[in-house]
């Protein structure tokens, strides 16, 4: 339909992948397995002394029996990876690790415009961008823990998209009105890789309320912090999450001439 229809298309991508690593402190084989003379730090019974931590009594040669060893600890302890750098036995700075940082988005644009006759156009358009940030865990989805860059571990989704509409008419060489309308939806959401690992905390680690009767945003590994050592489980407060926004204009105008 000559100088009646027109229509625009593009479409336009961006691909970002940027290596990251770091180096962790993480708990040597010596003391996964309670051994923790050579730490130079007093390890003390939690089981002794009085209720208000008082009286407590050191374990023999810094020595924790295997038996005493939290079972969710020992599950946690068994995927943690060996120390890989440093001095046989050190005990901080002993991990080295690498990832890959990835950043994927697409923007799709489309428009459609038709003009019937000489007082009258109408326009239809509709945006999609959706995109992909991936950011692992420094320990894979089990047992977890932060990222190399300091990000939030996981993969996080976005997609917005825009429609919007546009009808003009021109009723007389003075008179004219445009009506335009518009729609907006944009979603977020993101979640570390040990969200498929189900009810982990409650059901394999056996630590009870920290998941939540099954539903799939309270699933995976709880957090463990610690003030030497690597993080584990998901380590960030703020994911999973979902998020969903609407956003609705419209206007209408009258135009006059002279």
């Amino acid at each position: 339909m000559k100088n009646k229809l027109f229509f625009f298309f593009d479409y336009n991508r961006v691909t970002v992948n940027k290596a990251i690593n770091g180096t962790l402190s993480i708990a040597t084989l010596a003391m996964r397995n309670g051994d923790f003379s050579s730490t130079g730090t007093t390890i003390y019974d939690p089981a002794s002394g009085t209720a208000t931590g008082t009286g407590k009594t050191a374990f023999n040669g810094n020595m924790v029996q295997p038996n005493r060893i939290a079972p969710a600890a020992a599950t946690m302890l068994k995927n943690l990876p060996a120390p890989n750098i440093g001095a046989a036995g050190a005990l901080t700075n002993n991990y080295f690790g690498s990832a890959t940082n990835a950043f994927n988005r697409q923007n799709y644009d489309a428009k459609i415009t038709y003009i019937p006759n000489e007082s009258t156009s109408i326009f239809g358009h509709y945006s999609i961008s959706p995109d992909t940030i991936s950011d692992p865990q420094v320990f894979g989805s089990n047992p977890g823990g932060g990222t190399f860059d300091g990000g939030q571990p996981g993969v996080a989704t976005g997609r917005i998209q825009n429609v919007g509409l546009g009808f003009t008419h021109a009723f007389t060489p003075h008179f004219s009105t445009d009506w335009n309308g518009g729609y907006t939806r944009q979603s977020l959401g993101a979640q570390a890789g040990d969200i498929g690992l189900g009810d982990y905390g409650v059901n394999v680690l056996g630590i009870p309320g920290t998941n939540f009767n099954g539903l799939p945003l309270y699933g995976g590994i709880p957090a463990f912090y610690f003030t030497t050592y690597a993080g584990l489980g998901n380590a960030d407060t703020g994911s999973p999450f979902t998020f969903r926004d609407n956003q609705y204009t419209g206007n209408a105008k009258r135009n006059l001439g002279p």
